[in-house]
This record gives structure tokens, sequence and C-alpha cells, in this order.
């Protein structure tokens, strides 16, 4: 496989340290992972949840929404 793209992803430098930290302990190189990311969405193999306060202001949003 040949990488003829660059991707430049502007984040939070804490997320991205715990990205790398997480990537680290399950043994993957970061890049390999958001590779496989990429590769899996529009394959439909890729699945995000929300996060509790996520959920929690999505139903506080639909709720008003149907009032």
């Amino acid at each position: 496989m040949s990488f003829d793209m660059i991707l430049t992803i502007r984040c939070n430098l804490d997320k991205l340290k715990l990205f790398r930290e997480w990537c680290k302990k399950a043994n993957i190189e970061y890049q390999d992972l958001i590779r496989e990311v990429m590769e899996a969405a529009p394959e439909g193999r890729l699945t995000i949840k929300p996060s509790k306060a996520q959920k929690r202001a999505l139903n506080k949003l639909y709720k008003g929404a149907n009032k």
C-alpha cells in the first residue's frame, strides 16, 4: 500500500495525548487506527456512540422540538 496523501486534523492537545496513550496501550500506531477508521466508516463498519452527556443534550433538544 502506498500513501500519497496527507491528512491534517486539528484537535485539542489533551485529547491527542489521551488518544496516543490509548493507542500505545492497544499496541497500535495511532496513524494506523485513523486509517482503519477512514476505511471502516464508508463500509458501514464504524459506530460512534454518544457519551452520557451527549445523550442528555440530545434528549433535551428533541423533547423541546416535540412540544
